[in-house]
Order: structure tokens, then sequence, then C-alpha cells
């Protein structure tokens, strides 16, 4: 469930989700703001600071390691005490090609804290730190 409030360029905006089905169990909950400026008559500019706090069950569900499967990939077993917290923001340019076409340039880093940030998961393979950047062309019908 999403709850949403414009406010001039600011979009804020709370979530809460679990799922019906599949691997991952729990419930995450999420507040972000998204400001989308103009900054001519063809180019957007989008700041989106978000904070998103996930459950003991979320956290074991994607960052826990089974004995099993610490045997069988040689990552330390683990299993997450608490949730976590994730916190980022992202940035986008988006110019207007033409009505339908834009590209748009993308940054963003997110940074995971508590049970998450501690699992061998991202001590052993990855970074509590996530960068993000790319590009993008879209087409709307």
């Amino acid at each position: 469930m999403r709850i949403s409030y414009q406010q001039g360029f600011w979009r804020y905006s709370v979530a809460g989700s679990t799922p019906v089905s599949g691997d991952v169990e729990g419930a995450k909950f999420s507040a972000n703001a998204v400001l989308r400026m103009p900054v001519s008559e063809r180019t957007f500019f989008t700041l989106s600071p978000s904070v998103t706090y996930s459950n003991e069950k979320w956290t074991e569900s994607l960052f826990g390691v089974s004995m099993q499967d610490s045997v069988r990939s040689g990552v330390a077993a683990y299993n997450p005490d608490s949730g976590y917290w994730r916190m980022g923001v992202n940035a986008s340019l988006s110019y207007f090609l033409t009505p339908e076409w834009t590209a748009t340039g993308f940054v963003g880093a997110t940074h995971l804290t508590g049970s998450a940030a501690d699992s061998p998961i991202v001590d052993e393979l990855g970074s509590d730190w996530q960068a993000l950047t790319g590009v993008s062309l879209s087409y709307r019908f």
C-alpha cells in the first residue's frame, strides 16, 4: 500500500508491503520524497532521497545464510537477529527529445545498516554501499 502527497515540485510518499507468495517473508516500509523540477522547457531534474525499514523476517529472507547454503557457497552461515535500514538518494536529468522520446542520465547511492550490513553476503561478497549509474532512452506511446 502506498500513500502519496504532492506539494509544489515535491511528492512525498510512504509505503508498506509484504509478499503473499515466494521465497521472501516479512514486511518492509519506506518513505521517500521526489523533487521533479524543470530546468528548461525540455529538461527536468529529479532528486529522490529515501529510507526503507525491513523487519527481521525480510532481512533473514534476503541476507540470511543457512548452514546448507554456507557449505554450498563458502559464505559463512548467518542468522539475522533484527531488521535493517536502507538509506539512499537518486538523481536524474531527463531531456525530452520529442514528445515521445526522452533521454535520461541517472546516478544514485544506497547504504545498508543493521543486520543486513552485518551479513556475510554483504561483508564477503559486496559492500554496505551500493552505487547506481546509467542512461536510458524511453519512448512513450
